[in-house]
């Protein structure tokens, strides 16, 4: 998709709607720490991730099933997911949220989150004790997600 295919959005509306949507978090298996931006929509906005992926310029976009109720969870509509995962790629994320920061207390997980893309982006030397510490306080300061301890 072309930039004069899509309407350049504005980056305080971007900061915005993440302060509503987007998900600053991170997968741990084994050793390893994988983090993660995403904003999930129901399918039929799609092309709003369509603009954010043009907006920050990498992540890619998944088609997300949708599912039959369970015994904890209900039934849940097809969706999309916008995803930035890539260590060269989160840096895009995080010089927009510097220089647009977020206002909800979504402001405090991205700082937490942030300081574990750096630790991550000094591949040399990684702190892993500094980076289990950030990922502690990342699962605290959101209460969705469950700590791990």
């Amino acid at each position: 998709m072309g930039t004069d295919s899509v309407e350049r959005l504005d980056p305080w509306w971007v900061t915005g709607f993440c302060d509503g949507e987007a998900s600053f978090t991170f997968s741990r298996s084994s050793k390893q720490v994988a983090l993660y931006f995403s904003v999930k929509l129901s399918a039929s906005d799609r092309p709003v991730l369509e603009q954010f992926q043009e907006y920050f310029q990498c992540g890619k976009i998944y088609e997300v099933a949708p599912r039959s109720a369970r015994n904890n969870s209900g039934f849940t509509k097809a969706a999309a997911l916008f995803r930035v995962t890539r260590h060269d790629e989160l840096p895009y994320v995080t010089e927009h949220f510097d220089r647009y920061p977020l206002r909800s207390q979504k402001r405090n997980a991205y700082k937490i989150w942030r300081g574990m893309v750096e630790i991550k982006r000094s591949f040399r030397g990684r702190n892993k004790e500094a980076l289990q510490e950030l990922a502690l306080a990342l699962s605290a300061a959101q209460p969705r997600n469950q700590s791990w301890r």
